[in-house]
């Protein structure tokens, strides 16, 4: 597996776009991306589990159990959530307008919203915004540079409060040729994993049928965007949505082949680096955090653990503090619900181990702080001696946090 340049127009048989159409009328950012298949496409996602979920999550959910889709058209600046009938009627006229100006059925364009929620769509910017992505799609035969311009531009249009734009591709080779699999995303707060909080438009030139892609993506993110967080808040509008065209020329690849197999590895991998990088650009954060957790009875409960110590807040400030008070750490530990025997408890903050049976080590507490002082470090629990283990990505909470969350809308 390597790294390519191009984000989701890395695979071939892709374009995409992003245009400024003033859904956010106080900035001059793009808020308009498309993302197009120049072939039929299998289609698969997971969403979010908020009962309050948005209009174009309803929608999307229709398309995935269809299997095929051609388009992926995303606004920033408005969720288009607890908007009623007149939201719903939005996204289908969303849907409309860019399969009339790309010559597809509205049941092949996928839909996605994201911003400030209970808002309706400014429809007139809407239609803006899907006129103008068409009109600076690259030509189907355009040079690679003119692909990953365009998928670059899509990935800032699709920004929020996100500081920096997340894209990666790859290239894998198989026993029958090569394919690639890229990727943009956004979500930098309302991040906390029940599905997946965020979105992410994953594309591939693989030829994968809609169940395995659907089984495949559940798998991805059930061991990389449902293992982080940066705040507590599941948002309504999460989607991880991939498109497979086969214009590679491999495949159709088969559950349990070495092919598919191969290909799975590299798709969880773009998935997790993905989801690293949204905790590293979470709003206000100074600090990337991983919390590992092993021995465990299973990986369920090694992963429940993390979480537990991944949200507690006063975690997250004693990361933000470089405080190394353990006794925060294990005590979240302790309440998550997971039965383990207190006096096995150890704890590491990558080479200074803080506790060694159920109490405090012999260790430096200069040198604790100094590990913290990094912006990157790990925190390791040891539960006991069972086979679960489980990874779990978190960020500090900072000033700007509250800053950034106090005027989200003016």
């Amino acid at each position: 597996m390597n790294a390519v340049d191009g984000g989701v127009t890395a695979p071939a048989g892709f374009r995409a776009s992003g245009v400024r159409a003033g859904i956010k009328p106080s900035s001059k950012k793009e808020d308009c991306a498309l993302i197009v298949s120049d072939a039929p496409a299998a289609v698969a996602g997971v969403f979010t589990r908020n009962l309050m979920r948005s209009a174009c999550v309803e929608w999307d959910i229709e398309r995935c159990r269809a299997g095929h889709a051609r388009a992926y058209f995303i606004n920033s600046g408005n969720a288009n959530a607890a908007t009623g009938a007149p939201g719903a009627a939005d996204v289908r006229a969303t849907a409309g307008m860019v399969a009339e100006g790309l010559g597809l059925a509205a049941d092949e364009v996928c839909i996605s919203s994201t911003g400030v929620i209970g808002v309706p769509l400014p429809m007139d910017r809407i239609a803006e915004g899907v006129k103008g992505c068409i009109a600076a799609l690259p030509d189907a035969d355009a040079a690679d540079d003119a692909r990953a311009s365009g998928g670059a531009d899509a990935a800032r249009a699709i920004m929020t409060t996100d500081t920096v734009p997340k894209e990666m591709a790859v290239e894998v080779a198989l026993s029958a040729g090569t394919v690639r699999i890229g990727a943009i995303a956004k979500g930098a707060g309302m991040i906390a994993p029940n599905m997946a909080t965020m979105i992410c438009a994953i594309t591939t030139d693989a030829a994968v049928e809609p169940k395995p892609l659907a089984d495949l993506v559940y798998r991805a993110a059930t061991v990389s965007f449902n293992q982080m967080c940066v705040d507590n808040d599941t948002s309504t509008s999460d989607t991880v949505l991939c498109l497979a065209n086969g214009r590679a020329g491999v495949g159709p690849l088969e559950p349990g082949s070495a092919d598919f197999e191969a290909f799975a590895e590299a798709f969880i991998a773009v998935c997790r680096e993905t989801a690293k990088n949204l905790v590293r650009d979470g709003e206000g954060a100074s600090k990337f955090v991983e919390i590992v957790v092993s021995g465990a009875a299973s990986d369920g409960d090694a992963k429940t653990v993390a979480r537990a110590v991944a949200v507690s807040q006063l975690c997250k400030t004693a990361f933000f503090g470089e405080d190394p008070n353990w006794g925060r750490f294990a005590c979240a530990a302790g309440y998550a619900g997971v039965a383990f025997e207190p006096g096995r408890l150890a704890m590491w903050i990558d080479e200074v181990q803080l506790m060694a049976g159920g109490q405090a080590a012999e260790y430096r507490e200069e040198d604790a702080a100094a590990v913290m002082q990094r912006p990157e470090f790990q925190l390791r629990i040891e539960i006991g001696d069972g086979p679960g283990r489980a990874e779990f990505w978190t960020s500090d909470l900072s000033h700007e946090y509250v800053t950034i969350n106090a005027d989200y809308r003016t």
